[in-house]
């Protein structure tokens, strides 16, 4: 029998080198950041191009985790995360499970949906709608202004939409109310989608700082994000220095900075080992009526 030769096939070359490049572009950034934070500044500024560590230091994160604002802006911005993207998915789901349905005022409705994509109430509108409604200083302030992300929401009506027709008539014959149908055929085909948005709506959540600084005024209440940005801003201060040779530790603010960077970053990238197999091709597509 002759054996089949491999041909050489350009395009899978050409997509594979791509695909290479595509995660080099991503990692190289984030390895270099990491490289920066554990080195001595004396390596940082000798090397011009830093290959791998000849000696690490911990010294930029043992003042980033050295106080316990660090960590109480953990557990802030931890519960931001999970509470606000279930309030997010919860009124995701549910809008977008209005809006394959038929009822008077769709089209008013669906356009004001796309003017909310290009407008905003404005700042001041928005501070003395949560003002009104006492939630300043609160840890509502951050989750409950930002509900629904317009772009999310039509990638899961067009998912949603894919569900054949005669299942949901099949189910009403059979007695299903909406939230039967909601739950039990609607969400479970449409499951790709939704993890995507979860992760997608978690990390808009992990990153929130600005709502922090217009809404929160305790200390205690600061999001994690809020708090590295400021240590970031304030790395070339006299102050901090003064700091951080109390706490014996050589300034060195490159390295803080990239510290904090790597804190912030870290947390969410580790959701995506666990959501990826779920990124594939929305598998209700593939249902036929």
């Amino acid at each position: 029998m002759k054996k089949n030769k491999k041909t050489f096939k350009p395009k899978r070359f050409c997509g594979a080198f791509l695909v290479v490049m595509y995660i080099l572009v991503i990692l190289l950034p984030f390895y270099s950041m990491l490289l920066i934070s554990i080195v001595p500044e004396s390596q940082y500024l000798q090397d011009n191009v830093l290959l791998y560590p000849k000696s690490i230091t911990w010294e930029a994160y043992q003042f980033v985790f050295g106080g316990a604002s660090i960590w109480q802006g953990m557990l802030v911005t931890s519960l931001v995360t999970v509470f606000g993207t279930i309030y997010d998915l919860f009124l995701t789901i549910t809008a977008a499970y209005i809006l394959v349905q038929n009822f008077p005022g769709k089209k008013i409705y669906v356009s004001l949906l796309f003017i909310a994509m290009f407008f905003d109430g404005g700042l001041i509108a928005n501070y003395l709608v949560v003002d009104s409604l006492g939630l300043i200083d609160t840890l509502f302030a951050m989750i409950l202004p930002t509900g629904i992300n317009v772009m999310f929401l039509l990638l899961l009506v067009k998912s949603f939409r894919k569900v054949p027709e005669s299942l949901i008539e099949s189910a009403k014959m059979d007695g299903a109310n909406d939230f039967t149908i909601l739950f039990k055929i609607m969400i479970p085909m449409a499951k790709p989608t939704i993890i995507a948005l979860t992760l997608y709506y978690a990390v808009d959540r992990w990153n929130e700082w600005f709502l922090g600084m217009i809404y929160i005024n305790s200390a205690e209440l600061q999001p994690l994000q809020l708090l590295l940005r400021s240590i970031i801003s304030n790395t070339n201060s006299s102050a901090l220095q003064e700091l951080l040779n109390n706490l014996g530790i050589v300034p060195f603010a490159q390295g803080i900075k990239m510290a904090c960077t790597v804190v912030a970053t870290i947390p969410i990238l580790l959701l995506f080992p666990l959501l990826q197999k779920h990124f594939l091709n929305d598998t209700s597509g593939s249902t036929k009526e």
